[in-house]
This record gives C-alpha cells, structure tokens and sequence, in this order.
C-alpha cells in the first residue's frame, strides 16, 4: 500500500495501536533490506531429498471433458491468462531470464530447475502486470516490494496468476484425456515459476495468503494426475516435495495471524499449511505443522464464521472464498491416513516456535467427526444456506461487500453464457462441495449436474468417514418491537411500481441481511455490523441499501468493486454510499473513506428495528441524526419511506416520486456507478 494511505490508516487508529503497526512495518521493511545485503549469497531453495510423498484420497470416476474446459486448456498451454479482467492475454517472457534476473545465492539451484524444463517450453513472466505492462524485479527480497505506489498498477495480477489455480484444471483434463503433453506442461510451469520465483524474493513471495493458496493447488493438482498413474520423471517428483516444502517453510515463519481479529488471510494461511503437511511424508517437522494446522483450522472455522451461518468479513465474495477453505480443509483433515492421525497424537510442540503456540498432544480425534464438533458440520450446511439465500433469481449472488474475484480451488469455473469470461457472482459450486462433504444431495441437485464432480473430489478427500450431525432449521429471529422518540424533520417516499407476494423471509442477523425472495423476486436490505473486528475492510458505505430483482432483471444491483490498489479513487467510488441505493439525504459520506483503503470506520451502527411479511424499518447512525428506511411491501407495489431524526409517519404526505421501470428508479436514485460483474470488469 502507497505511504500516504499507510500514513492516513496510522492516524486513524489509537496511538498505542498505530505505534505497534509501523513499529512492525519498519522492523520488516529494515531486515529485508539487511537480508539483501548480508545474505546476498545465501541459497533460499528448500534442500532435495529423495522421499515419497503422502497421496491424498483422489479417485475420480467420473468423464467431465467439457468443450469450456478444453477451451481453458488450450489457452493454459499457449500462456494465456483472463485474470481480473485483463482479457485473454499471452503471458511469455520475450525472451529466456537471464542470470542477472535472479539473485546470486539461488542462481545454480535455479539453472539446475530450468535444466529439467523441456526444450520447446517458452517460460511465462510471473512478475508482470501483464493489464498495466508494470514488471516487479525478481531480485528485491519480498520483504521490501513496494506496490501501491504506481498509479494503475495493481500488484493483484502477478499474485492471482501465480496462484497457479490453472494447474488442476491441466490435471482434471489428464484424467480424461491421458495426453503426456499435460504432464509435460505441468512439470514446466512447476519448474519454470520456482527457477523464476526462489523463495522470499520477488513479488510472488509477497503475501503469504496467495503462497498458501499455491501450495494447495499444485498438490491437489499433482494428486489428480498421480491418480491417474500420469508419469513424472524422478528428478521433478523430488523438486517438487522441495517446492512445497519451501510453501510450508515460508508459511509458519510469515503467518499472517494478530491477536484481535484473524480474517481470511490468515485462515488460507492454515489451509494452505494443512495441504503442505499432509502431504509431506512424516518426520517430527512435519507432524509439528500438522497438529498446528489442524488446532488452529478448527478454531478459525468457528472464529471466522457467524452463528447464522455468514462470514464476518461483511462480504458475499469473501464468504464464498472463505467457505471454500473450510469445506477443503475439512475433507482433507476427514481422509488422513493413519499415519497422519497417529501425528495427531505423538507432535512434539517445542518443535513449534512461531504464534500462536502450540497445544500439547494429543489432538482429541472421535470417529466420523475427527477433531471437528457437531456444530462444526451444522455450521458448513449453514454456509451453503446462506450461499443459496443471497443468490438471486437469476443465478447470480447479491454483491454486497467486497468482490476481488478471490478463490481457493477453481476446478470447474462457472462461466458467463456464450463466453469464457468467470462468472464471479454464480457462487452454486460451494453448494455442491459441501453437499459432498455432508453426503447432501439436495445441495448436490441444487447446483446442477455441472458442480457434481466437485462434490465427487470432496467425497474421495473426506475418505469413508461420513459426519453425523442435527441439521438446525432455524426459524427467522425476528427483532422484538422497539419505542422509538424523537422528530422526523426531513423524510421523502419512493413508490416503486412492481407485484410482490407470495415471499420467504429470510433473515441474516449477524451479516446484518434481510431478504424477501421468491422464484421471481428478490429485495434485499443491507442492516448491520462492517466487522472485521470493527475495521470493516471489506465493508461498503452501504447502511439501509437495497437490491431489487424482478423476473431476472437488475431494478437495483449492488455495482461491486471493480478494483482496490490500482486506482484508489475509484476504490472509494464504490464504497460509497452515492454508488449504493441507499437513503439519499447527505453528499458527505456516512462512515470515512479516507482512513485507508481497507478501512472503514465502524460509526453507522446500523440497526433493524421491524422485520416482517409485509415490513422492515431500520435505522443507521452516521450522520449526527438518525437515518431511518421504512420498507412496506404492497401487492401491486413496493413503498420506501427515508426520514431523518425518527420514522416517517405513513399517514404524512412528504415528497413522492413514482417510478415504473428500471431506468427511472436508476435516474432517482442517482445510481450512475458502471457495474463491475467482478474485480477488474466493467459492464
């Protein structure tokens, strides 16, 4: 992040706390810049060794050669990446690195890697901005890389690109297919990125949530093809244990863990390390970060989901990404073999040295659940309910919060009608993966016969073991009646012309979502905490907002992201709440956007007070009076009353617009913001 905006988010918070940040920040920022100069020389390749790797429990039956997927495939082959909104694009080095591109220390392991590249490969630019043509050197230590500082340049592309979530998709396509040249490819990339990528240099090393994310992906892809008998040669196999070695040592000593609040970050940490040392054949090391990956996996999963069901990142996107985590991580813990589970019970924790500590052994493990509770189980089918819940008539999800297009695994993509554009906001393939894992085939027939692979692979990881658990059917928690004093002195009426009856009330308390949804109508109204432990950093300026989809069609939709270090005026663009249909009263902003792009003070307090068939009333608090949005749904139309101060009274005559169709509710509200259907695209 640039200075000026680390230099306002400082001066937004408690000194003491301020203090503690840049103190840490300069601490890393001086020892990268020791560690360039007096380690210079220093090799930061993990050894190789000739041992064999744990396999985990991949046997797919299934055929899902579909002509998407080897439309994807082909591009994987020609090094070309639609990432974040880049369109199609030829990611090839103009020509070979030399070796004044890679730091002196690591140079021979590095040629030693790119001997075992084949001769016709042409290696990919992993340290480019291939949208903004911005190139990061590979040989600054990652402690010290600077972004944020460039305008247009987003650091977010060579991070998504070298998440290497392509590479199972190579694997999937192996399995039908048995074609060499998959493996081949998959073995170059593999050697190419590491050659192009030593440890703790470059931009690639920066973030250890995207580092996480890539060691889970080549070993899930390395799984399918081995289960599928595909053939390495004997030199990659042992690299590659030394490449995921090297994944799981940069985790534990960068873990991206603070004592308030943990978010996603830290829980791709834990599931990336998961992956790592379950696959990694046992030595007391290795059992250390096991027994650690699994304490700290179970309590993330609580911590950093709500009671409902929702994710406390306050966002649709991020519950979507986080989910993804907790159900993979779930089924890889479920299916470790003995060997694993008897690690559980003999680790060493002195061997543990970083935060949090380590409890002692043995890590209590009962049959069917593994070290997870009942209410862990009843916690991932409620994750898939509200996945469901906030999907709205036309397949696509509410987009309220943050969207950075953010996945764990992306095997089967969903893709926009007639194009290989991603789907961002079609979010059914969760609901497949945790009907897999539930044995649920209602959420398995739910997402279609698209995802049914996905709960397939979830199935094989899990091994046998089948969770046993009481599936809650809460009813909505209604809030109770309130008295509220006070005067209305400014209110206005919208009456939007649309039939509603025959809704579901659904009600996300702890998100702070209130929904009327049938087979053809959807209204939504965003009410409650930004979380994040108040920091509200993927949260929007978007108290009391409306979505409105009627028969399919957008009346009113949340415009998304479309972007956060690149370009910080239109980061805050759409976290406004003039970009959100929201009560239109003020210019100013609600809650502060000038603390920082991931911060967004937590002063609205916003609140519902009536929620019912017919009604919501609700009251948010970031102006110095109450702002108050009375809802009440008609039968042949939606009534909106916004008043300042206390509630309008229904039987008042304040000023009345009336609109009958999409643009004209668009023209009243002021809502000119383009649609960003996911992060980087503008519709």
């Amino acid at each position: 992040m640039s200075i000026r905006h680390l230099i306002k988010y400082g001066l937004s918070l408690p000194p003491h706390i301020a203090a503690a940040k840049a103190l840490g920040m300069a601490k890393k920022h001086i020892v990268g810049i020791w560690l360039a100069k007096a380690r210079a020389l220093e090799m930061t390749y993990s050894d190789v060794a000739q041992i064999t790797p744990t396999s985990l429990n991949i046997n797919i039956k299934q055929n899902h050669t579909t002509n998407t997927l080897n439309t994807l495939i082909q591009k994987t082959l020609a090094h070309e990446f639609d990432l974040l909104g880049s369109g199609w694009t030829c990611v090839n080095k103009d020509q070979s690195e030399d070796d004044a591109s890679r730091s002196e220390g690591n140079l021979q392991r590095s040629n030693q890697l790119r001997a075992l590249i084949g001769p016709n490969y042409k290696p990919i630019d992993w340290h480019l901005d291939f949208k903004a043509g911005y190139h990061w050197s590979p040989i600054v230590r990652s402690l010290t890389i600077a972004y944020g500082h460039e305008p247009g340049v987003d650091i977010k592309i060579p991070w998504e690109l070298a998440r290497l979530q392509h590479l199972p998709q190579l694997a999937l396509a192996y399995s039908d297919q048995r074609s060499q040249n998959l493996v081949d490819e998959f073995q170059n990339q593999t050697l190419d990125f590491m050659s192009a990528n030593p440890p703790r240099y470059g931009v690639n090393w920066v973030c250890t949530m995207d580092v996480a994310i890539r060691a889970a992906n080549l070993i899930l892809a390395y799984n399918i093809f081995r289960a599928k008998d595909a053939l390495f040669c004997p030199e990659f196999a042992n690299e590659f244990v030394a490449t995921i070695r090297a994944h799981g040592e940069h985790i534990i000593h960068n873990l991206e863990w603070y004592p308030t609040f943990r978010g996603n970050h830290y829980l791709s940490d834990i599931t990336g390390l998961l992956f790592v040392a379950a696959f990694l054949p046992r030595d007391p090391k290795a059992d250390c970060w096991l027994a650690f990956a699994v304490q700290e996996f179970t309590l993330e999963c609580d911590a950093q989901f709500n009671d409902d069901g929702s994710n406390v990142e306050a966002s649709i996107n991020y519950h979507r990404l986080s989910a993804e985590m907790v159900v993979y991580g779930t089924a890889l813990v479920l299916g470790l073999d003995d060997g694993k589970k008897t690690a559980l019970h003999s680790y060493d924790p002195d061997l543990w040295l970083a935060s949090p500590k380590l409890a002692p052994a043995p890590i209590a493990w009962t049959e069917n659940l593994g070290p997870f509770s009942k209410q862990h189980f009843n916690k991932l089918d409620k994750m898939a309910r509200f996945s469901i819940d906030v999907t709205k008539p036309d397949g696509h999800v509410a987009q309220i919060g943050d969207t950075d297009n953010g996945r764990f695994f992306k095997l089967f993509p969903a893709h926009l009608e007639g194009s290989l554009e991603e789907d961002q906001q079609n979010h059914r393939h969760l609901a497949a993966a945790i009907g897999g894992l539930l044995g649920d085939e209602q959420l398995i027939f739910y997402a279609g016969k698209k995802y049914a692979l996905e709960a397939e692979i979830i199935a094989d990881l899990k091994g046998p073991s089948a969770p046993s658990f009481t599936k809650q059917t809460d009813q909505p928690i209604l809030p109770p009646h309130q008295s509220i004093s006070g005067k209305c002195t400014q209110s206005q009426r919208l009456i939007i012309e649309v039939p509603s009856s025959g809704l579901a009330l659904i009600v996300y308390p702890d998100f702070g979502l209130y929904i009327w949804k049938s087979e053809t109508f959807f209204l939504s109204v965003r009410c409650g905490p930004v979380r994040q432990g108040s920091n509200g950093g993927h949260a929007h300026n978007d108290q009391l907002a409306i979505e409105l989809q009627i028969d399919g069609v957008d009346w009113i939709a949340d415009p998304g992201t479309y972007t956060y270090t690149a370009d910080t005026k239109t980061r805050d663009l759409y976290r406004s709440h003039l970009a959100h249909a929201t009560p239109r009263f003020y210019l100013k902003e609600p809650s502060r956007l000038d603390l920082g792009l991931f911060r967004l003070e937590d002063n609205a307090k916003a609140q519902c007070i009536k929620f019912n068939e017919r009604e919501f009333l609700g009251v948010h608090y970031g102006y110095k009076a109450p702002t108050y949005r009375h809802i009440i749904l008609h039968s042949t139309h939606i009534e909106i009353f916004d008043s300042i101060g206390a509630p309008c009274p229904t039987d008042a005559n304040p000023q009345t617009t009336t609109v009958t169709t999409q643009n004209e509710l668009h023209k009243h509200l002021g809502l000119t913001v383009p649609f960003s259907p996911g992060y980087g695209s503008q519709d």
